[in-house]
Formats: structure tokens, C-alpha cells, sequence
């Protein structure tokens, strides 16, 4: 595959499509898919996979947490942030067992 990769050239009308496919004896073999595209894929893969996630995202969507606007965020920092559960800022979320910063998380 890696020789058949190498030799791939996308023409014009191929290079803004969501994703190109490889084919062998007419048979699709693989996808070329672009490194954006993939990278959101993966992420919303882990997401999904992510138990813990899925219960707060269940959760918001059957309307069982608490929205807060975005001025809260821009509010003094001598504000007790305790009294506001689930907002941090600019700390991490713990998706899949990696810490990743963020700004602004609402139920996650």
C-alpha cells in the first residue's frame, strides 16, 4: 500500500472532496481522507467512547443540567467559583484518561 500511496496524485477535481477513494481490481481498498476531517473524527470517537461523557451529554440533552452564560467567565476571579459546580476556567477536562486544558466546560 505504502509504494500505491506514493504514487497517488489527486487532480483538481479530486482535491476538495470529503474523502477519495483507493481501489484494487475494483474493489475499494482504503479512503484518503483529509488530516482535518480525520482529526475531528477521532475526537468525537473518543468522545463516544468515553462512558463518562456520554452520561453528561445524555444528560444535557434531556435537559437535566444548568446552562450558564459566558459572562460568568469574565466575571472578577475573587468570585467563589465553588458555588458555580461543573464551570472551570482555564483548567482540563479529563476525556479517555488524558487531561486536556480548556477554557470553558459546562457539564463534562
Amino acid at each position: 500500500m505504502s509504494a500505491t500511496a506514493d504514487r497517488i496524485n489527486l487532480g483538481p477535481r479530486d482535491q476538495g472532496l470529503v474523502r477519495t477513494c483507493v481501489t484494487r481490481k475494483g474493489e475499494v481498498v482504503a479512503f484518503i481522507v483529509p488530516r482535518k476531517r480525520m482529526a475531528d473524527l477521532l475526537e468525537q470517537m473518543e468522545i463516544l467512547s468515553n462512558p463518562e461523557a456520554m452520561a453528561a451529554i445524555n444528560k444535557a440533552k434531556a435537559g437535566k443540567t444548568k446552562d450558564y452564560p459566558i459572562s460568568v467567565l469574565e466575571e472578577d476571579s475573587s468570585h467563589d467559583r465553588a458555588a458555580t459546580p461543573g464551570i472551570h476556567r482555564q483548567g482540563s477536562a479529563k476525556i479517555s484518561g488524558r487531561s486536556r486544558p480548556t477554557t470553558w466546560l459546562g457539564s463534562l
